[in-house]
């Protein structure tokens, strides 16, 4: 895709890492739920509504979980560092 425009480019690129970051905590919450978090997942009763955290996820011992967590704290901070340095309006 060519830009014509330096600050709808960035708009853009704001857009594709907030879509990032929701894509980045399915994972991780499906990895967890699947992995370290399995046997507590089979406990939960259809239907209830727990809040997650991502505390939840930083106490994970899943080495690719803290993986994913890392980066996803990164992208978190280059999107609010883009968005602050260049003022957009996300």
């Amino acid at each position: 895709m060519k830009y014509y425009n330096y600050n709808v480019c960035l708009l853009d690129i704001a857009e594709v890492l907030t879509d990032m970051q929701k894509n980045l905590y399915n994972c991780i919450f499906q990895l967890a739920m699947t992995g370290e978090l399995a046997e507590w997942n089979k406990t939960i009763e259809v239907g209830t509504t727990i809040k997650f955290s991502m505390d939840i996820f930083e106490a994970c011992e899943d080495k690719n979980i803290q993986i994913l967590v890392n980066l996803l704290k990164s992208t978190e901070q280059t999107t609010d560092s883009l968005v602050n340095i260049n003022k957009l309006n996300k």
